[in-house]
């Protein structure tokens, strides 16, 4: 029996770990029963601190009279037409655009500013500028380069570890290979007859 509940000691953090790993938030993890201290500092040691990706801001020059130019290309430099380009400033929508046949927006009336431009679900961050105050660096467009699509249900591996199925299914192999684990290991104390 004791080395049953040194078993399910051991196993405790492990179990949390993988909870954690997957997507379960950090309270819900530490309201899990633990029944040993260690189990709940090994715990407090897994947490790590979110890290955001670092932005990359590019710069644009608007025309004159505050004309905004872009294109929206694949990696294989070729235009998407028809994409949907909605331009952001401190979280509201500023204005939305639609692509011609070649992939080319304008947008007119615009002021310098510091802009999300948002296309098929992918985020650049631009800093706009006046005609007379822009940079030497300051491009004189958007380009807007988007991933390749999906095609025939494929997706980047790194997708599936940040999806409910692989939360729902690490619980369920830890539900099932906990109790196995201490099973086995009580059958292993039992004298043989």
């Amino acid at each position: 029996m004791h080395s049953c509940l040194h078993l399910r000691k051991s196993l405790m953090p492990i179990a949390l770990g993988c909870l954690m790993w997957c997507g379960l938030p950090a309270q819900a993890a530490e309201k899990a029963p633990a029944r040993q201290d260690s189990a709940n500092s090994l715990t407090k040691r897994l947490e790590l601190p979110t890290v955001a990706k670092p932005v990359t801001v590019k710069d644009v020059a608007l025309a004159e009279r505050g004309v905004l130019a872009g294109s929206v290309l694949n990696r294989q430099g070729k235009g998407i037409a028809g994409a949907v380009v909605s331009l952001r400033s401190q979280g509201k929508e500023v204005a939305r655009i639609h692509t011609d046949r070649e992939g080319r927006f304008q947008l007119r009336g615009m002021r310098g500013g510091l802009f999300e431009a948002r296309v098929m679900g992918m985020g650049h961050v631009y800093r706009v500028w006046t005609a007379n105050a822009a940079p030497p660096i300051a491009k004189p467009d958007m380009l807007l380069v988007i991933p390749d699509h999906v095609v025939r249900g494929q997706r980047p591996i790194g997708s599936l570890f940040n999806s409910r199925a692989m939360l729902v299914g690490a619980v369920t192999a830890t539900a099932v290979a906990v109790p196995i684990a201490v099973h086995n290991s009580d059958d292993d104390k039992k004298p043989a007859s």
